[in-house]
């Protein structure tokens, strides 16, 4: 990353991210003004400082409402499927295997199944924890939100972040007419 302000940073910048949370080492960010063109992504547990407000990342470019750094978990390749529909306050879910899951585990459940009849963008899901397992089935430690009567019904093992730092790094926007969000985690 070059930090003048003038030159694009992003692809060095992310590619410094992603390289620092396959090592779990802090990415240190120099004094200088570095221009984001796009959302930075951390599937991970990012920890990242700088100097201070003269470290910046200048996410002025960005549309309205977007965010300049996300810290966020990844998905597991452990993934499962509901063998029946599930209704409101379920807390025991058939699946097609348990194997990979365990006790304590951050479930993502996701549908094709609609949310809204009236916009078909927004898809059916929720976030749980594996209280037990069994052979075909998975207890959850809360019932579900939401009843689900169609398509296809997915629960993948998330795998959550763990004390991320974001630390001594100022972060610009494009101005208070137009909302952008800093880091969201």
């Amino acid at each position: 990353a070059v930090g003048d302000g003038v030159n694009d940073d992003t692809t060095a910048i992310q590619n410094a991210i992603n390289s620092v949370i396959s090592t779990g080492q802090r990415l240190y960010v120099p004094a200088g003004t570095y221009l984001i063109t796009d959302e930075l992504v951390a599937n991970g547990s990012l920890k990242i400082s700088g100097d201070g407000a003269s470290s910046i990342l200048d996410s002025s470019a960005l549309l309205a409402g977007t965010t300049a750094l996300t810290i966020q978990g990844s998905m597991s390749a452990t993934a499962t499927t509901t063998t029946a529909y599930p209704s409101i306050n379920d807390r025991t879910i058939s699946v097609s295997s348990s194997a990979g899951f365990a006790e304590g585990d951050m479930v993502k459940i996701t549908s094709t199944e609609s949310f809204s009849t009236t916009d078909v963008n927004y898809l059916k899901g929720e976030l749980g924890f594996v209280q037990t397992t069994a052979s075909g089935s998975i207890t959850l430690n809360a019932g579900l939100k939401d009843s689900y009567t169609s398509g296809t019904i997915t629960m993948a093992k998330v795998n959550p972040i763990e004390n991320p730092i974001v630390a001594d790094l100022k972060i610009i926007g494009p101005g208070d007419s137009e909302p952008n969000y800093g880091v969201r985690i």
